[in-house]
């Protein structure tokens, strides 16, 4: 009797979505977040994921505090996966995102437009 509602939800479950929502922050996972919007990944390479405070302090509108607390948020909760992740830094909003979102590195290889 209870066998069988049992197996439906089991069933049902198992085609559940297994990924965080469209617009989560992603960190500390081997696998590509999925995105229903076609934002551009950020690259592994990107500086803002393996600049040190002097590499980070070159982009334009970013100084030493403003590394830092770079440095501390990909610490604090990995890579950066999309050019908005770095709005969660201290210090950086929209603005100076438009500025430095011409020089990241997309991950395919190629900086974003």
């Amino acid at each position: 009797m209870f066998l069988l509602p049992a197996a439906i939800l089991i069933l049902l479950a198992g085609m559940l979505p297994l990924h965080a929502p469209s617009g989560a922050k992603y960190t500390g996972t081997a696998q590509e977040p999925v995105r229903a919007d076609p934002l551009p990944l950020l690259s592994e390479q990107d500086g803002f994921n393996t600049g040190n405070a002097e590499t980070l302090s070159g982009y334009p509108g970013i100084g030493e505090a403003t590394a830092a607390a770079i440095l501390a948020e990909r610490r604090e909760n990995g890579r950066f996966w999309f050019p908005e992740d770095i709005l969660a830094v201290k210090g950086i909003g929209e603005k100076k995102l438009e500025q430095i979102r011409p020089l990241m590195i997309t991950g395919t290889g190629e900086r974003e437009e």
